[in-house]
């Protein structure tokens, strides 16, 4: 049986990190359903701060493993919900 989870990403330093974000999402992108991200700081242009929620509908240990993958990038702050 799947799960609905929701992965909320803090990402610090978008424009180092984003590459290896994008390799991650694109991986398991059978387990996301929805992508959503906003930009907190529309005039920055070095060290900018991004926002991404992640909406995902798969096994919870599929949705975990996710989160753990995010987790590995050392600017990243994520956050898990499963809902169902």
């Amino acid at each position: 049986m799947n799960n609905i989870g929701v992965i909320s990403i803090l990402l610090f330093k978008r424009e180092s990190n984003a590459e290896k974000l994008n390799k991650i999402l694109t991986d398991n992108s059978r387990v996301i359903r929805v992508r959503t991200g906003y930009n907190l700081e529309p005039k920055c242009v070095a060290d900018c701060l991004g926002v991404i929620a992640l909406i995902c509908d798969a096994p919870e240990s599929e949705i975990i493993s996710l989160k753990e993958q995010i987790d590995s990038i050392n600017e990243a702050k994520v956050e898990l919900t499963i809902l169902a």
